[in-house]
């Protein structure tokens, strides 16, 4: 029987393509396989929405046209239709043109409008109130018909068949090959739904150039999983002390203990270029009181003279002391890494380890002492005379033939008499010793280079040196005397050459302690493997006693059964045991026929895109490895593991009390960083923080770093909500943040003393808490160098309140705080400049508002009481007062942030909630809330409410309704 497939979205390419794509060229073999789709699974069919038919029905929808002409619109036409009507359409919003039409496309400003007018914003303040009657009357109505059209809903909640997203690829190919490995590098990035959802199959399209690339990410996998050859040479190599600098430019310091900033180097000329490898350390901290733990990070990267492409293989705190060093050990392959080509002038590659704890601290203390200045009209007596106090050579020196020699030695003495002339002014009691030391190595210097320089002149003329120089010494005794005085006078002191850093350092007062890594033993081991060939090869191709074909066979039954997530039948493997029986007489061996066919299941559609084929238009139930699937991508991104795969095969899965028990066990594993992950960064726009850049005009000291603890920040706290069944009212305000230790100190708070993410709890009077004063949602509404209110309002309307703004006009200009009237104009004034156009006003009404009570947070995040601003001229910055009170479009008065956030629990938890539920549901099921989703999303809301807000719950619900298990 066919099984016939019903797309929601285009499927672009893939009827006309996808056989394109799946020739699998073998040019290096001369044989080409096609990758022709069975026709069990390659009837690929649009689905058209069907007209609604029966008496019954019409009769419904004329009755409910006939009410609302009679009852409903003369309602809208009296309160609404003098701001949204045909004369004033404020939003491009007209109501006197509204149908009864909550299944299309007005249903989502049905929706707008019942929001608006259950929280008091429409009508506005301003204008004639709706009686309570007409209100209630208004409002049932809206919701009678939401609840009508999900009794009639045309897609059943189906999902859209769609295509793996770029992380759920790389995730499903690691899991399936056992290697870990960047598949997805090559791969054109994911587009986003108008929510933000990158799993959202409305926009998982499929290119023809995106096929080529599955191709060579495939063989790129099946490259490294099976094997071919001798087991390869394994490399050992062990640091106890580190090697010399990698980059000489750059003067950081290297060695064993490492204070922020210091390295410690192992270079390997031997390495392996592929496969697996671990770096194991020995190390442990020394941490001052009030410091936090030093940490370790590690990278690998070539072995040049220059700066060289490096990449970090991981990062962690080191928290035990140097009374109990302890092993930290660092996995990866090595392909993943810079390696050098075969230049001998450029070999090896080199382990870097670097303390980059962040104390505020510079890398080294710089060395600063005091320096004896001379004023002018000493500095000309110094060069006179230096000049009129030099030796003199003996007259038995006959100078005349060796000019270039006298010229040298008499600018050697100058200088020498000039150090002399220096120390002679110098008090003996002056405080700058270092200096004075520094200034005696330097007069012994040039003593010997002159003692050097007399040698060459006797040598030349051929004279008896010894003779010769008590001949010097006797015609100048009056000036060796007076050197000997003047050197005597600082006898208590110890010279000390300028360049030598360590000697002038041990004289300098003793510097505040600091977190110190320190590395005992560095050792290096790869390629790994127990035995060869490797757990990778030998669970793709299991020995079996049979013939090379029956292996075959046998393989790619398992692999496929795997790779598409469901059981197969021997048509399946036929069609790709067919292939392998092609190209095998083409192929070097075994290993690389198999390689091939396993690459053809892997552009399979079967693999590529979560398949749910259905026969009918109206929705089915999910069968039980579908199901399954679904559930696997929303929680860990990746395949079903083995224990929810054996239960679908034993169609234990139709229980509900099994697929809560799997979801909570999912819900513990570490997996579910996964979904915490990339759920939190997409519903929230976390990746936005990278498309803002910094100004350090404003902020001086940024770092960029900053930016991954800010993200983390965020996905930390939702992931703390969920994993420690926490309200998710927490989410808009709470008494704790989840910090580590740069952020800690961004935010002027004690915290961890590491760079993991920990639970801190706020006092009482702290203005942070929730979502709305994290750093990272500060940062990403922001310009960069201020605030931006009418960011940060969208954001919250449209993230957190599922209510967003209509975009403005394509003429009106944004803010411009470089513009001379407004550059000294609070953002509150700026904003009532930009209402003044009356097209601004219409909608800034509703938004700014809201955006105004985050005047307290500038750009990054940080409390102020001023704002700066940059001057027409940007010479310089002023400071402006800002002001954070606010009037929301209801009337209700806000004063700061936290009555902004007091009013959100109070008065719009309902609305946070089911925002909150339909982001869930839209990314658990990978596709765009409807209104026909209506009811079921009322349901979850209900049910999310009950439950204390537990995200927990709420996503064991989402998995239990209809809409999730049903297609």
């Amino acid at each position: 029987m066919k099984r016939r497939i019903y797309f929601e979205v285009p499927l672009e390419v893939f009827t006309a393509r996808l056989t394109t794509v799946a020739l699998l060229s073998r040019a290096h073999h001369g044989a080409i396989g096609l990758l022709n789709s069975r026709p069990s699974t390659a009837c690929f069919l649009v689905a058209f929405t069907c007209l609604l038919s029966g008496l019954a029905v019409r009769l419904h929808a004329s009755e409910a046209s006939q009410f609302f002409d009679r009852e409903i619109k003369p309602i809208v036409a009296t309160y609404c239709t003098d701001c949204h009507g045909a004369e004033s359409s404020k939003a491009d919003l007209r109501l006197d043109q509204m149908e009864v039409d909550f299944a299309g496309p007005q249903g989502e400003t049905w929706h707008d409008i019942l929001n608006r007018v259950e929280v008091g914003e429409m009508p506005p303040q301003d204008a004639e109130p709706i009686p309570t009657a007409a209100r209630r009357k208004l409002t049932q109505w809206i919701r009678a018909q939401f609840h009508a059209a999900q009794q009639t809903k045309a897609n059943g909640g189906r999902s859209v068949v769609r295509r793996l997203t770029r992380y759920e690829y790389n995730n499903t190919l690691s899991d399936l090959t056992g290697i870990t490995l960047d598949y997805a590098q090559d791969l054109p990035p994911d587009s986003m739904s108008s929510n933000g959802f990158r799993n959202n199959g409305s926009v998982l399209g499929i290119s023809a150039i995106q096929m080529e690339y599955y191709v060579l990410a495939a063989r790129r996998a099946m490259s490294k999983a099976i094997v071919t050859g001798p087991a390869p040479e394994v490399y050992t190599h062990r640091f106890e002390t580190s090697s010399p600098s990698n980059t000489p430019k750059i003067k950081t310091p290297v060695g064993n203990r490492m204070t922020p900033g210091s390295r410690f180097f192992g270079k390997m000329l031997e390495f392996p270029r592929v496969g697996e490898f671990k770096v194991r350390i020995k190390a442990a901290g020394s941490v001052p009181v009030g410091e936090g733990f030093p940490r370790m990070r590690v990278a690998i990267g070539l072995r040049s003279d220059t700066v060289s492409p490096t990449r970090v293989l991981g990062e962690i705190d080191v928290s035990n002391p140097e009374s109990s060093p302890e092993f930290y050990e660092f996995r990866a392959r090595m392909e993943e890494f810079p390696l050098p080509g075969h230049n001998p002038k450029f070999p090896g590659v080199t382990i870097a380890v670097t303390n980059v704890y962040d104390d505020g601290l510079p890398v080294e203390s710089p060395i600063d002492f005091e320096v004896v200045k001379f004023a002018r009209p000493e500095t000309k007596l110094i060069t006179t005379r230096s000049k009129e106090n030099i030796p003199t050579l003996p007259d038995s020196f006959q100078v005349s033939d060796q000019k270039k020699l006298v010229t040298n030695f008499t600018k050697t003495a100058e200088s020498l008499q000039k150090r002399i002339e220096e120390l002679r002014l110098i008090a003996r009691e002056s405080k700058a010793e270092i200096d004075i030391a520094c200034r005696l190595f330097e007069y012994n210097n040039q003593r010997k280079r002159l003692d050097g320089q007399l040698r060459q002149l006797t040598k030349a003329l051929n004279l008896d040196h010894s003779t010769s120089v008590a001949e010097f010494d006797q015609r100048n005794t009056a000036w060796l005397d007076d050197q000997q005085t003047v050197i005597e006078r600082f006898q208590h002191l110890t010279p000390i050459n300028r360049k030598d850093d360590q000697a002038i350092r041990a004289l300098l007062p003793t510097p505040p302690e600091r977190s110190t890594l320190v590395l005992e033993s560095l050792e290096f081991e790869g390629p790994l493997f127990q035995q060869w060939p490797p757990e990778s090869h030998r669970r793709l191709l299991p020995d079996s006693k049979g013939s090379e074909r029956d292996r075959a066979e046998h393989a790619i039954a398992t692999f496929m059964a795997r790779a598409f997530r469901r059981p197969v039948d021997q048509s399946d493997v036929e069609h790709v045991l067919a292939f392998y029986d092609q190209i095998r007489p083409d192929s070097a061996n075994f290993e690389e026929a198999m390689r091939e066919s396993f690459v053809m299941i892997l552009v399979s559609p079967e693999f590529l895109y979560l398949f749910e084929p259905n026969e009918s238009s109206q929705p089915r139930q999910l069968d039980q490895h579908e199901l399954a699937t679904r559930i696997s991508y929303f929680l860990w991104s990746s395949m079903p593991d083995a224990t929810l795969t054996s239960l679908a095969q034993s169609a234990q899965l139709s229980d509900s009390a099994v697929i809560q028990t799997q979801v909570r066990r999912m819900l513990a594993s570490p997996r579910i960083d996964e979904m915490i992950n990339h759920f939190t960064d997409q519903w929230l726009d976390l990746s936005g923080i990278e498309r803002i850049a910094i100004n350090p005009e404003y902020y001086p000291k940024f770092e960029g770093e900053l930016k991954q603890s800010m993200r983390g920040e965020t996905r930390a706290f939702f992931g703390e909500l969920l994993k420690t069944d926490m309200s998710a009212l927490n989410l808009l305000d709470s008494n704790f943040l989840m910090l580590n230790a740069p952020l800690a100190k961004h935010y002027g708070l004690q915290g961890p003393k590491g760079g993991a993410f920990e639970r801190v709890i706020l006092p009482q009077d702290s203005s942070r808490g929730g979502l709305l004063t994290q750093a990272s949602i500060l940062l990403l509404n922001s310009t960069g160098e201020d605030s931006h209110p009418i960011r940060r309002a969208v954001w919250l309307r449209s993230r957190l309140l599922d209510d967003p703004p209509a975009s403005p006009p394509p003429d009106v200009p944004d803010l411009n705080s470089e513009d001379p009237q407004l550059a000294t104009l609070s953002v509150r004034q700026q904003l009532e400049h930009h209402r003044t156009r009356a097209a601004c006003n219409d909608c800034h009404r509703g938004i700014d508002p809201w955006g105004i009570p985050f005047e307290n947070f500038d750009a990054i995040g940080q409390w102020r009481i001023e704002a700066s601003r940059a001057t027409p001229k940007k010479n310089k910055l002023i400071k402006i007062p800002v002001t954070t009170a606010s009037v929301l479009l209801n009337g209700q008065k806000i004063q700061d942030i936290q009555e902004l956030k007091d009013y959100l629990i109070e008065r719009e938890t309902r609305r946070f909630a089911r925002a909150l539920v339909s982001r869930l549901f839209e990314y658990g099921t990978g596709r765009s809330v409807t209104f026909s989703d209506h009811e079921t999303l009322e349901t979850l809301t209900d049910h999310f409410e009950s439950a204390d807000y537990r995200l927990s719950d709420l996503i064991v619900a989402i998995i239990q309704c209809e809409d999730f298990q049903s297609k």
